[in-house]
C-alpha cells in the first residue's frame, strides 16, 4: 500500500464513521438535545462538525506515522489508538441516540483513558513533537466533552439507563384512576351550580329579590358539555350532576315567583319534571361516590330552601349556610381527586 493510499484511508476511517453518527443522530440534536439541561458553557452545535472533523484528520494523520514507521511499541500504541477510536464512534449515537447520559457517561471517560496511553505509546514509538501536536488538541477536546456529558448526567436524572432511587419510586406510585379523574371534571359542574343556587337563595334572604333573579339566571344551564365528556366513565356522578342542576331550575321558579309576589318580575312557568338523582352504587370509585354524595346532599339542601322560599319567600340562613357547606365539601374532595 502506497502512502498516499494508507494515509488516506487513516483519515478516511475516522472521518466516515463520525459523518455516519452524525448522520444517524442528526434528527436527535435538534430536537432531544435541545430540549435537555445544559450548562452554560455548551458550544453551539454548528461547531461540533468542523472541530470533529479537524480532531480526526490530526489523529489519523498520527496514527499513520506510527503505522509508517514501525518501530518500538507500534503495535501497542496502534492497539490503544483502534480502541479509544472505537469507542469514540459509538459514543455519539450512544449519547444522542439512546439518550442514556450514563452509559455514555462511562463510554466517554474510558475513552478519554484509552486516548491518553495511546498518546502516550504514539510519542514513544515515533517522535514526540510530532505526536503531541496532533494528539494533545484531541485529548482537550474529549476532555471537555467528558465533562459536559457528565454536566448532563447530573442535571437530567430522566436521561439515564439507571435512574435515582426517588425517580424510580415516583414512577411506581400509582396515578389516579382515569375514571376518578373524569368524575371529578364531571362533578365541577355540580359545584358550579350549587354556588350559584346558593348566592341566589341568600339573595332571598336578605330581601334582595331583583339581585336573587340576576343571580338565579347566571346558574349554569350549559355546563352539561363537561358532563357529556365524562358520561362514560361517571355516570352516576353524572345523574347526581343532572339533579342539581333541575333543582337550581327550581330555586329559580321559586325566587322569580317571589319576585313577581313584590312586582319585581312576571311569574315564572313550572320547571320540568326532576330527572332520577341517580343513587351511589357499589360499583363506582370511592372519590366519585364520595362526590355524588356531596351533590346529593346538595340537591336536599337546595330543595329545602326552595321550600322555605315558597313559604316565606325569605329561606333560612341555615338552609343557605348548608348548600354552601356542600359546595365546600365538594370542592375540598375535587382538589384531592386532583380536578381542581
Amino acid at each position: 500500500m502506497g502512502n498516499a493510499l494508507s494515509l488516506a484511508v487513516s483519515n478516511g476511517v475516522p472521518l466516515v464513521g463520525g459523518m455516519v453518527g452524525g448522520f444517524v443522530t442528526q434528527k436527535d440534536v435538534l430536537t432531544w438535545y435541545a430540549k435537555i439541561n445544559k450548562p452554560r458553557w455548551t458550544p453551539p452545535n454548528f461547531l461540533f462538525a468542523p472541530v470533529w472533523s479537524a480532531l480526526y484528520v490530526m489523529m489519523g494523520t498520527a496514527s499513520w506515522l506510527v503505522w509508517r514507521k514501525k518501530g518500538k511499541n507500534h503495535k501497542v500504541a496502534l492497539g490503544l489508538y483502534g480502541a479509544q477510536l472505537l469507542l469514540n464512534l459509538i459514543w455519539n449515537p450512544l449519547f444522542f441516540k439512546t439518550h442514556k447520559t450514563d452509559v455514555a457517561l462511562v463510554d466517554i471517560t474510558a475513552l478519554l483513558g484509552l486516548a491518553t496511553a495511546a498518546t502516550v505509546f504514539m510519542s514513544r514509538a515515533s517522535s514526540p513533537a510530532v505526536q503531541l501536536p496532533l494528539m494533545v488538541p484531541y485529548l482537550v477536546w474529549v476532555s471537555y466533552a467528558t465533562a459536559l456529558n457528565a454536566n448532563i448526567w447530573a442535571t437530567n436524572p430522566s436521561e439515564r439507563l439507571i435512574k435515582p432511587r426517588k425517580q424510580k419510586a415516583a414512577q411506581a406510585k400509582p396515578q389516579p384512576a382515569g375514571v376518578v379523574r373524569e368524575a371529578a371534571r364531571a362533578a365541577a359542574t355540580g359545584v358550579e351550580a350549587v354556588k350559584a343556587a346558593s348566592e341566589a337563595v341568600t339573595a332571598v334572604r336578605e330581601g334582595q329579590y331583583g339581585k336573587a333573579i340576576l343571580a338565579a339566571d347566571q346558574v349554569p344551564t350549559t355546563g352539561s358539555a363537561a358532563v357529556q365528556h365524562a358520561a362514560a366513565a361517571a355516570q352516576p356522578v353524572m345523574k347526581a350532576a343532572g339533579a342539581v342542576k333541575h333543582t337550581t331550575e327550581e330555586v329559580k321558579h321559586v325566587v322569580k315567583d317571589a319576585g313577581a309576589a313584590l312586582g319585581v318580575s312576571a311569574p315564572s312557568a313550572p320547571p320540568p319534571p326532576s330527572p332520577s338523582a341517580g343513587s351511589t352504587p357499589a360499583s363506582m370509585a370511592p372519590a366519585s361516590k364520595a362526590m355524588a354524595k356531596e351533590v346529593e346532599r346538595a340537591t336536599k339542601a337546595a330543595k329545602a330552601a326552595a321550600k322555605g322560599a315558597t313559604a316565606t319567600s325569605a329561606p333560612g340562613a341555615a338552609e343557605a349556610g348548608e348548600t354552601r357547606g356542600a359546595a365546600a365539601a365538594i370542592e375540598q374532595e375535587l382538589k384531592e381527586a386532583g380536578a381542581l
